[in-house]
């Protein structure tokens, strides 16, 4: 059997609706198994037809250069995040993948 992982809110979503339908447990494994099964085959296809999936970069590849140069000239990580609207944490990931202190 391929594996899966059913995750806290589908376990708590199945078994209220198992505890209100008076559904034996062993179906709403059963349930849960065929939803993650669905979900993983979507992800699948998204995949395939070139979907970028996850969430969106909060920095563009420019501003991640711009934090860079920033830096470099002695701005402040919170300067730095306050010109680009974007929060501290965010500035010092950048930096960090970057390789600039």
């Amino acid at each position: 059997m391929d594996s899966f992982h059913i995750t806290p809110a589908q376990v708590a979503r199945n078994a209220l609706h198992c505890a209100r339908e008076a559904v034996p447990i062993p179906l709403l494994w059963k349930s849960l198994e065929g939803d993650c099964k669905t979900f993983v085959a979507g992800l699948a296809a998204a995949k395939k037809r070139g979907q970028v999936l996850g969430r969106k970069p909060a920095l563009s590849v420019d501003d991640r250069k711009r934090v860079a140069r920033l830096k470099s000239n002695g701005h402040s990580l919170r300067a730095i995040a306050g010109q680009l609207e974007c929060g501290v944490a965010t500035v010092h990931r950048a930096l960090s993948t970057s390789g600039v202190n």
